[in-house]
Formats: C-alpha cells, structure tokens, sequence
C-alpha cells in the first residue's frame, strides 16, 4: 500500500542528499591525503577510482546520485516556472550521469578499444552530471519565482552557479591543461551550491512544520 503523506517522502528525501552530499564530501577530501602519488590539485577525481580507496569513492557516487534523484523527485518543486519538470529531470539527469560516472570506472591506462569505450562512457556520464546540475542551479539562483527567491542565501546561491557556469564554459572554449584543477574547483562550487539549496529546502520543510 503507498504512503498517502507526501511529506514523509519529502524528509526522507532530505534526509538521503543531505547524507550523500556530507559522505561524498568526506570521502572526496580523505582520498586526496590517501593517494599522495596523485598531485591532488591536477588529478581528476575519476583518477581516484582507480585503486586503493576506489570503491570507497564509488559507493560516495552512487550515494550522492541517489540522494540527487530523490531531491529531484520530492523536494524539487517550483509552481513559477512555465515547465516545473525541468528541474526534476535536471536532478534525475545529474544522478543518472553521476551514477554512470562511478560504475564505469576507466581504465589507468587505455590499451585498446574496449578501454577507450569505457573512457568515453565515464566523460559522458561525468559531463551530464555536470552540465545538468550546473544548468538547474543557475536556473535556480537567477530566475524571479525559483527557491532562493525569498532567501538571504540568494546572493550566495548566484555567485556559486555563476562561477559554476563561467568555468563550465571555459573549460569548454579552452580545454586547459591541468583539467583537473578545473574539475576539482567545479565540483566545490556545485557541492556548496547544492547544500544551500539543501539547506533553504530544510528550512522551508521546517517553517511548514513537516
């Protein structure tokens, strides 16, 4: 029998991605003082599945991924937009690619065609992942009715996805070398920007009294 009280799913909801975004985190941060071999401020962080801890930082993906999902599916919900659904598929997306990021974990070395096949597929997944949650946040923080609208966080919300954004669409222009400092700086300011959002979320489940 379904539960009839939507609520109850929205603060497992919050629950789960406030929960993925603190184990992601601390998981991310203690491999980066694990795997000294790797500079940690070039390094992607795919380079991380690969060997000791990896597994550790592939269940951290799969967790967040769900917990996105879930955000998108019950908490995400703005009445202002003309296609209120294009945020949840933007969460549901951003977990699908994350996912698809951490199970098809590319090899050290490409040696032939199957490991450039897995390559690909783990960039495809990677670059979904961050062009959804990029995309949903910079609609967020910078349209008139989105959920920061009545938050002091707004400012905060604007700068993180504008800064976001602008690195997204550098590294597409340039393709720098030292990616990964790039990717790493990305992923911080996604990461923040998805706790306030998070944060906003609680508080306005709390005023709610839910």
């Amino acid at each position: 029998m379904s539960d009839p009280d939507p609520a109850r799913w929205r603060r497992w909801a919050l629950f789960v991605c406030g929960w993925a975004l603190v184990q992601f985190t601390a998981t991310a941060l203690v491999l980066q003082f694990m795997r000294r071999h790797l500079n940690p401020w070039t390094s992607t962080l795919s380079r991380y599945l690969v060997g000791p801890g990896g597994d550790w930082l592939r269940a951290a993906y799969l967790v967040l991924a769900l917990g996105l999902v879930l955000f998108g599916l019950f908490v995400e919900e703005d009445e202002t937009r003309s296609r209120p659904w294009l945020p949840k598929a933007a969460y549901v997306l951003t977990g699908g690619g994350l996912a698809t990021a951490g199970l098809v974990t590319p090899p050290a070395r490409i040696r032939n065609l199957m490991g450039e096949i897995l390559f690909r597929l783990h960039l495809l997944g990677a670059g979904v992942a961050f062009l959804a949650l990029t995309a949903v946040a910079v609609s967020s923080s910078w349209t008139g009715g989105g959920p920061f609208a009545r938050s002091r966080m707004r400012p905060f919300a604007r700068g993180l996805s504008g800064s976001a954004a602008t690195l997204v669409v550098v590294y597409a222009i340039v393709s720098p070398r030292g990616g990964g400092t790039y990717e790493k700086a990305l992923i911080i300011l996604l990461v923040l920007w998805m706790t306030l959002r998070w944060t906003v979320a609680v508080r306005d489940r709390l005023a709610n009294h839910e």
